[in-house]
């Protein structure tokens, strides 16, 4: 009787200790055709997927505006000393119809993505601290007409890549 009971036991105990195990969490904001993501101001907007996979190259032949901007919100919380940083330095390619931008993001903002198409703007974001010697790999393969590309790479799994290639 002990014996049927040591075993007994035995299984319950590992009938519990598997239910600790862990498990996949799904986000119940999850939406169809992406997913619905929630900015550093508490907002939620969606991402969408592409219906196909996309796989461009651009030929960068230069660049234009660049701005520069910082924004916070000063409501007299905490919150107030959180500020957002960015830089933005639109890109000139040989076919005169893209759009293209590469946007700089502080390390503290929260990005979804590595890149995004609205429309037809296509913007590559990359962090701050990669804004200088980006600039500067740009701007001496430009001035020695060598070439430069931009490869961009969105999957409809959610996959997206962004390289610039000097």
């Amino acid at each position: 009787m002990k014996k049927y009971l040591l075993i007994l036991v035995c299984i319950i105990s590992v009938c519990n200790i598997s239910s600790f195990g862990q498990a996949t969490d799904i986000d119940p904001a999850s939406i169809k055709n992406g997913v619905k993501v929630r900015n550093n101001k508490g907002e939620y907007y969606g991402i969408i997927n592409p219906s196909k996979d996309i796989n461009n190259e651009y030929i960068i032949t230069g660049t234009t505006i660049a701005s520069f901007s910082v924004s916070n919100k000063a409501d007299g919380s905490s919150n107030s000393f959180k500020h957002t940083q960015r830089v933005v330095l639109n890109l000139v390619t040989a076919n005169k119809n893209d759009k293209l931008e590469l946007v700089f993001y502080a390390g503290a903002d929260e990005m979804p993505y590595t890149v995004n198409q609205v429309k037809e703007l296509i913007s590559a974001y990359y962090p701050i601290s990669m804004y200088e010697s980006i600039k500067q790999k740009l701007d001496e393969s430009l001035s020695s007409k060598k070439k430069v590309i931009l490869k961009v790479e969105m999957k409809t799994d959610g996959y997206r890549e962004a390289q610039l290639i000097f």
